[in-house]
């Protein structure tokens, strides 16, 4: 009878406590992180992105007990967190647009390399891109340089900040950048020495409603690149294809879940 028992626990009873295991998800994002998307404070991390991607974990496990994961994030520089997804010390990153490249090592949502139209996708987890921002003048005069939405546009001096994933795409061009530690050295240099700055979406508004800017820069009308961006799954990452797939999916339902969008926005007005 003993032995019946033990081997009734062995069949049934022990692989579902396996299954019901919480299992971590680690992700690497970008430490200088950009409010209210997520945020490093003092060891703490949060923001709007964190928000949804807990409740997708937590959606998930109601939906089905053997999904029970919990996320932790480390944020680092962005080009390091490439390169450590792609070596599997994270097995996601937050976030990342695709390209053929990055698909050589990451595995990205069904579908994401047939957008036909910008941030169409419907497992994006956000919709971001690049901007080009001006100088209003130029030694004193109206600057009347407008972007067009075409790299081969561009002036041949452009400034960066540190670590963007345009940077290859504009190398392809033959466009070298300035590249500085942080977007305001970027904004700075181009006010004195003339050409653009080029940043996220995101960094970009920031920059023309700081007062110290906002009178001197022009935000172009026409972003540089505007896309579906993702959290993909190293290649060398444990998580099964079925779970990848359930991840993007709860992601994909939390991310157009309107009232709960609202709720969390509130929270970082």
């Amino acid at each position: 009878m003993k032995f019946l028992s033990f081997l009734i626990f062995i069949i049934f009873i022990l692989p579902l406590n396996i299954f019901a295991q919480n299992k971590v998800i680690k992700a690497c994002s970008d430490n200088r992180g950009e409010y209210p998307n997520i945020n490093f404070v003092k060891g703490k991390t949060f923001g709007i992105w964190v928000d949804i991607i807990n409740e997708a974990l937590i959606r998930l496990k109601i939906d089905n007990e053997k999904h029970n994961y919990s996320l932790s994030i480390t944020g680092i520089p962005i080009t390091k967190c490439q390169s450590e997804l792609i070596k599997g010390k994270y097995d996601v990153m937050i976030t990342s647009s695709y390209n053929t490249r990055r698909a050589s090592f990451f595995y990205f949502p069904p579908g994401s390399d047939k957008e036909n139209k910008p941030c169409s996708s419907p497992f994006k987890f956000a919709c971001n891109g690049f901007v080009v921002i001006s100088p209003k003048k130029v030694n004193n005069e109206d600057n009347k340089y407008v972007f067009n939405g075409k790299i081969e546009n561009l002036p041949d001096l452009v400034f960066i900040d540190k670590g963007r994933m345009i940077m290859g795409d504009l190398e392809e061009k033959g466009i070298v950048p300035e590249v500085s530690e942080k977007i305001d050295v970027s904004i700075n240099r181009m006010l004195k020495e003339g050409g653009v700055a080029i940043t996220s979406v995101h960094t970009g508004i920031t920059m023309l409603q700081d007062a110290k800017y906002s009178d001197k820069i022009t935000l172009q009308k026409i972003p540089l690149s505007i896309t579906s961006y993702y959290i993909p799954f190293s290649k060398k990452s444990k998580f099964t294809e079925e779970e990848r797939l359930s991840f993007w999916k709860s992601i994909s339902a939390v991310s157009n879940d309107k009232t709960f969008l609202a709720k969390i926005n509130n929270q970082y007005k």
